[in-house]
């Protein structure tokens, strides 16, 4: 685990290394300045970064009712593998069952093999698939959910 990283939620501020953490991860969703801006004024979002000495990651999601809806998750490559996508994860799922989300997804290329490893490794589980639903390369969405629980995000 990273020592001394924080989770706290996004500002406007942050938008700047959002972008740089992002364009530094090509699985990541390609989001534009904009588009973080925008979502900051959105109802139900969640952006959370997480910090050591810099912005080191974040983790966009959108609660509607009652599920929360993963967007895009990103750490600092050099950074990966030492727990801070975990803890961007279930702070949010924490935070999205306090909105009243009692169910969880999101969808990734089903060549993301390390996204796909990571969620399992947090009871997500394959729900279907849209084929052919992403494009450059054509590819298959492959969607996980997982129910939510107040003991355990």
């Amino acid at each position: 685990m990273e020592a001394e990283v924080s989770i706290e939620a996004a500002t406007a501020f942050d938008l700047e290394a959002v972008l740089c953490v992002q364009g530094a991860s090509p699985s990541a969703a390609r989001w534009s300045r904009s588009d973080y801006e925008r979502f900051l004024g959105e109802s139900g979002q969640i952006l959370l970064v997480a910090r050591a000495s810099s912005l080191v990651g974040f983790l966009a999601a959108r609660v509607v009712a009652d599920e929360v809806e993963i967007l895009n998750l990103a750490v600092e490559p050099h950074r990966r593998g030492r727990g801070i996508g975990a803890l961007l994860l279930r702070e949010t799922l924490t935070r999205a069952w306090q909105r009243g989300a009692r169910s969880a997804w999101f969808e990734v290329r089903a060549s993301n093999q390390l996204a796909c490893t990571f969620y399992r490794s947090f009871g997500f589980r394959e729900t279907y698939r849209r084929p052919c639903f992403y494009q450059d390369p054509e590819e298959d969405a492959v969607i996980f959910r997982r129910t939510l629980e107040a003991a355990s995000p």
